[in-house]
């Protein structure tokens, strides 16, 4: 069945559980690649999926074959598999069978890290490049089908694990600036402003790594860059562009290295789906080519009802979440920076109603 949008908007087309926007308004790029990656005027919305126990589906067929026919069940595009230097080593061949067999059904499979750690107020970046560089070094020695498309880093700044320089729940404006209330630096304020630059340089150094070899580089983002408590999130950073160092939001500064953005909208309504990511969309159409942006929504239980799908009565369904997502994609359908969707994780859709157990072997959909 297909709807129309209405004229330039393009169509929604929706097959079985399977959704997908279609419009073909305006063209885009993608940003990243030693060439640039050109994607067709008519638009289409992918659909990305963290994968976190990468390594332990791909050890099997038949976990293999639940992930895959579950990919093209629910039009699942891209998969975010979690990638480590050591996990490389480990499981190379394992790995480049189970890309190969993602490629030939039409769906990329990205490397994948994150970890709060990686921040230089803990152990800094060392951990991360190296795992983006084994990724570099696996694409070498692999064929086109096997390859990985990119690496998305998932490192998002709030207190966690120990480290305290964010100070949750407390607005810019609030921040102390007496000498000695800082933990990493000499005050509050100057902890979060070093952080945020600490995490725009983060992204710098990324983009450049994968840029350099042939990766598009993506990102997991929060969604209160505009109204963390109130207030927007800024800092201070120089781009080395000519420009100097300018004042802006956040997400302005990390949105030029992001080929891919996903943002972590956590609510379970389309409405709210729709309303969480606008700031993001407005300001990423302005970035040319436009920065990709897209909505993602939690599937884990035990997250919080509202807040994932996995808890939320009335919506514990993979058919709710994919309307929702629908939903959101056709809202945005004009927006040349939206073009994502996106599912966290593999362990809450694999579950979520009906559970993924399709053992057979995978063939690509009939249109």
């Amino acid at each position: 069945m297909s709807i129309s949008l209405g004229p330039g908007l393009g169509i929604l087309r929706l097959a079985g559980s399977r959704a997908s926007v279609v419009h073909g308004s305006m063209g885009f790029a993608w940003k990243g690649a030693a060439a640039e990656i050109r994607v067709s005027p008519a638009k289409t919305t992918r659909r990305g999926l963290w994968v976190w126990d990468y390594t332990t589906v791909i050890a099997t067929t038949n976990e293999k074959n639940i992930l895959l026919n579950e990919c093209v069940n629910s039009s699942i595009t891209d998969l975010y598999c979690f990638t480590t230097e050591a996990l490389i080593t480990a499981h190379a061949a394992a790995m480049r069978g189970f890309n190969a067999q993602a490629s030939g059904l039409g769906i990329r499979v990205w490397g994948l890290d994150g970890d709060r750690d990686y921040f230089s107020d803990g152990s800094g970046y060392s951990n991360l490049f190296a795992n983006i560089d084994a990724v570099i070094a696996f694409n070498a020695a692999s064929t086109t089908a096997e390859k990985f498309c990119g690496f998305q880093i998932d490192n998002e700044p709030p207190d966690n694990n120990g480290l305290t320089t964010f100070h949750n729940d407390i607005a810019s404006s609030a921040l102390s600036t007496t000498p000695g209330s800082g933990v990493w630096q000499s005050t509050q304020e100057l902890d979060r402003e070093y952080l945020m630059r600490d995490w725009v340089e983060m992204h710098k150094q990324c983009k450049s790594r994968c840029a350099n070899n042939g990766l598009l580089f993506a990102s997991a983002l929060p969604n209160w860059f505009d109204a963390y408590f109130g207030e927007p999130i800024t800092c201070i950073f120089d781009h080395l562009d000519g420009a100097g160092a300018i004042s802006q939001n956040v997400f302005l500064h990390l949105a030029r290295y992001i080929d891919v953005g996903a943002s972590m909208t956590y609510v379970t309504t389309a409405s709210k789906l729709i309303e969480k990511i606008r700031y993001e969309v407005n300001r990423a159409n302005t970035i040319v080519p436009p920065t990709q942006i897209g909505n993602s929504i939690e599937t884990v239980t035990g997250v919080g009802s509202g807040a994932s799908y996995g808890d939320t009565v009335g919506k514990q369904t993979k058919a709710a979440a994919l309307a929702d997502l629908a939903a959101a994609a056709a809202a945005y359908s004009g927006d040349p920076a939206y073009s994502w969707t996106n599912i966290h994780d593999w362990s809450g859709w694999k579950a979520l109603s009906p559970a993924s157990t399709n053992t057979s072997t995978p063939t690509s959909p009939p249109y």
